[in-house]
């Protein structure tokens, strides 16, 4: 199954490994499921995750990303929606898992459009790995 991952996931799945973040983020190493990106995310991935308030290590952000790259699916191209967001920094994410027919997971579906591919992380750990 392919899915994008709002960057508020990544930074729950980071700081620690006792929620279900860090549990979504263990099956998409194990190659459960395929993340769909392109550079936008990649940068804003980068970007938040680097904020020094997270204290993030910069090798668990490295890791990350070259393992995104490595085993992610690249969207080279996408059509950009034209809805309204709170933050335009989500149209990327909403944009990539509509044209990769992905599920959305994100800590809060308030940012998003209401459609049946935008889930909360319990949703989808609920939904596919309970």
């Amino acid at each position: 199954m392919n899915i994008v991952i709002d960057t508020n996931v990544f930074v729950s799945a980071l700081l620690s490994s006792d929620n279900k973040s860090f549990y979504i983020l263990e099956k998409v190493i194990d190659g459960t499921y395929t993340l769909c990106y392109n550079e936008e995310i990649i940068d804003e991935y980068k970007t938040v995750l680097s904020r020094k308030k997270f204290n993030i290590e910069k090798t668990k952000i490295s890791y990350l990303i070259s393992f995104i790259r490595l085993k992610g699916i690249y969207i080279l191209e996408y059509k950009k929606s034209y809805i309204s967001f709170p933050d335009e920094s989500d149209r990327v994410f909403y944009d990539i898992a509509m044209q990769s027919d992905a599920i959305l997971i994100t800590g809060n579906t308030k940012h998003f459009p209401k459609h049946k591919h935008i889930i909360t992380v319990a949703t989808f750990y609920n939904r596919f790995l309970n």
